[in-house]
């Protein structure tokens, strides 16, 4: 329905109509479909005609949109660019809902990229922001990003109070938006020795239907399987559908789970560890590196 009321849009011609159509359609394709590349093509054809007409409004969502969806890819430097540039544009046009998602996203990308302190203070900087403009899909990315400031500084048990906080919001709101969140949730919950909380978060196996909750479900399966042979198998394809999908990010973060099932089963995982290690460093996602170096220090 949505492709059809873009190309209604397009052949009609009605500019506001067009932009709505221009960041719907790639939230849309982004989140039920996972199809990240349509949706990047169709935000940089929008943002084009925005810039052609100046409109600043339309110009500052499109800019947001693509951000997110350039961090979704791995592609960290250039999500903190956009984001600044959708928070001026915000910040020009007085949008201040705008601001305060753009301030999240921004906030995103600067602790995947490591630089926490300051991740820490955007994401103070947008909480009176959101608060004052409430949205149940601005709401999901205040404990969001507490939770990975916490899990990045290795504050595991703070980290699955947060991310429980936000997976109640995705509940009630759209599991598909963030399903990596369950995926992390249950990683923390395991690693302070909370597995039987963790059974409860197998949301994703039955409600998961976007190519990319099916690929986190695999994998919050093969972190709870009991036989080291079966963990193993489900880790490795939830490994791969996220490698498929683009998600490099996610996929390499994947393999670390992988490569601690292979070691389970006998088999040597250091050429696992090293691939996500490298990827890690080309997306320049450093606050997640440690997950990497545990890992390979661990195998003595």
């Amino acid at each position: 329905m949505i492709e059809e009321a873009y190309r209604l849009a397009k052949g009609v011609g009605e500019f506001s109509n067009l932009m709505r159509c221009c960041n719907n359609l790639p939230a849309i394709v982004s989140d039920y479909a996972s199809d990240y590349a349509r949706a990047v093509a169709v935000l940089r054809e929008g943002l084009e005609l925005a810039q052609r007409a100046g409109a600043k409004s339309h110009m500052g969502w499109l800019t947001g949109s693509l951000g997110d969806d350039r961090f979704r890819l791995g592609e960290l430097e250039e999500s903190e660019g956009l984001q600044r540039e959708a928070i001026d544009l915000a910040v020009e046009v007085g949008d201040e809902p705008l601001r305060g998602m753009r301030l999240t996203g921004l906030a995103g990308a600067v602790l995947f990229r490591g630089r926490l302190d300051e991740a820490e203070e955007i994401l103070r900087e947008s909480i009176p922001v959101l608060n004052e403009n409430p949205e149940p899909q601005s709401q999901i990315f205040i404990p969001m990003l507490e939770g990975y400031l916490a899990l990045a500084r290795r504050e595991d048990g703070e980290a699955a109070d947060r991310l429980e906080a936000m997976v109640e919001q995705l509940r009630s709101f759209n599991v598909e938006t963030v399903p990596e969140a369950f995926t992390d949730l249950v990683r923390a919950l395991l690693r302070v020795g909370r597995a039987e909380e963790a059974e409860a978060f197998r949301d994703l196996s039955e409600h998961g239907r976007s190519p990319a909750a099916r690929a986190n479900a695999t994998l919050i399966e093969g972190l709870l399987a009991e036989d080291p042979t079966e963990s193993r198998r489900l880790l490795a394809e939830g490994t791969e559908a996220l490698d498929g999908l683009g998600l490099r990010i996610d996929a390499a973060r994947a393999m670390v789970d992988l490569g601690h099932a292979m070691a389970r089963t006998g088999e040597d995982p250091r050429p696992v560890f090293e691939r996500a290690r490298d990827i890690l460093v080309e997306c320049d996602a450093r606050a997640f590196l440690f997950e990497v170096e545990d890992a390979i220090a661990a195998l003595g």
